[in-house]
């Protein structure tokens, strides 16, 4: 999480997230993903690379990384989270 805190090198810090993104969708613990999904938008628009495994994730049974999505999707790529539906909350 420490990587979308610091914000930069997204070339190299997307994919990790990505990568994480994929672990975490294995694990128990919701509070892995939505922790990736927010550390996913501090690259806004550059982290697009991971708009496929967000956008599987929209149905996921956890509220929580439901509501990540909802409100982090749209920063990281607006019009994907347009065609899927989703509306930021505020």
């Amino acid at each position: 999480m420490g990587l979308g805190g610091i914000g930069r090198q997204p070339e190299i810090s997307v994919p990790a997230l990505i990568q994480y993104l994929e672990f975490a969708r294995t694990s128990p613990h919701s509070f892995e993903l939505s922790d990736a999904i927010g550390a996913l938008s501090k690259f806004g628009p550059a982290a697009k690379a991971a708009v496929p495994i967000l956008l599987s994730l929209l149905n996921h049974p956890n509220p929580n990384v439901r509501d990540y999505l909802t409100n982090y999707l749209p920063i990281i790529d607006a019009e994907a989270a347009a065609k899927a539906g989703v509306k930021r909350q505020q």
